[in-house]
């Protein structure tokens, strides 16, 4: 993503804003009761997204259409997953993710625990801190894909991102924040901390509009006024190039999709599906354990089980 964020990038910030979890509690169309009928809606819409955490604006800001496609691409790709593999998978991730949820305290007193937070002081210096004090919203993450319709394969098949985004947004935003905050290097790191800076900033005024067809300025603090012509896609105002662009995109991926040799991925799946019960099996003391004891005992029997069945394979 440019220092400049345009709204011809929209679907790079689109991205940022959706991945980010950034989503009130509602979803659905209507139901913040947003005004999506002027040209510039869709600026406000990012503008709020990312200041008050409202991101199904942003969802619901794109044409109809475009949400049913990406909605499609998704259960598409459950249609030719195999369905066992991936569900046996997922279980396995929802008793780890579990776990970490329930286990929190044991977690990060055990001598495994010390030894990982004791490496990312050492990369973090006192921002280490901020490691556990959004440890919950981790969890929540990892739970936005195994609890939700991520979770199962027959999910997959009827995942809509709209729900997704209203259900889990609010935490994993605040732990987006949180990643921005850290004094990481990379430019990852910079570009999302631009990204949500210059979101927060942005405005625009309407120029002039002309049936389908509009003109806005871009506004933002420290950076040039920016004209951009905009185009209306069903009932949904967004940037003409992006409107041009979009169907062929779609097209490339659905073609991209149709054509897609699962047998990889498929195989992968199948082969860890292979080694679950062992890794089931190795987790059920963790599961149990009521004391910080037990819980290092079940690490302890954990790693043994995990060491001799590696040794085993070689």
């Amino acid at each position: 993503m440019m220092q400049m964020i345009k709204l011809t990038q929209l679907p790079a910030l689109l991205l940022v804003v959706l991945l980010s979890g950034l989503g009130p509690v509602a979803c659905g169309e209507g139901s913040s009761g947003f005004d999506y009928s002027k040209p510039d809606a869709i600026v406000v819409a990012i503008h709020t997204a990312v200041k008050e955490d409202k991101p199904i604006l942003v969802w619901n800001g794109l044409p109809s259409a475009w949400r049913t496609d990406i909605n499609g691409l998704i259960r598409e790709f459950g249609s030719k997953v195999d369905e066992k593999a991936y569900d046996s998978v997922m279980k396995t991730a929802r008793l780890a993710v579990g776990i970490l949820a329930d286990k929190k305290t044991f977690i990060l007193n055990s001598a495994m625990g010390q030894m990982f937070m004791q490496g990312m002081q050492q990369s973090l210096g006192e921002q280490v801190e901020l490691v556990t004090e959004n440890y919950d919203l981790i969890v929540t993450m990892l739970k936005t894909v195994v609890e939700s319709d991520l979770g199962t394969a027959e999910g997959l098949k009827r995942c809509d991102l709209g729900l997704l985004i209203g259900k889990y947004g609010p935490e994993l935003m605040r732990l987006n924040k949180a990643v921005a905050d850290l004094d990481l290097p990379g430019s990852e790191m910079k570009e999302l901390r631009e990204a949500l800076a210059s979101a927060e900033g942005m405005t625009a005024k309407v120029d002039s509009m002309t049936g389908d067809e509009a003109t806005i300025t871009l506004i933002m603090p420290g950076r040039p006024d920016q004209p951009t012509q905009m185009k209306k896609v069903g009932n949904r105002w967004v940037p003409a190039g992006m409107a041009a662009q979009m169907p062929m995109m779609m097209a490339m991926a659905k073609s991209e999709l149709a054509g897609m040799d699962m047998t990889e991925l498929n195989d992968s799946l199948k082969l860890a599906q292979a080694m679950l019960p062992m890794v089931d099996k190795a987790m059920e003391p963790l599961e149990a354990a009521k004391t910080q004891e037990e819980f290092d005992q079940g690490v302890m029997q954990m790693m043994m089980m995990m060491g001799t069945a590696m040794q085993s394979q070689e």
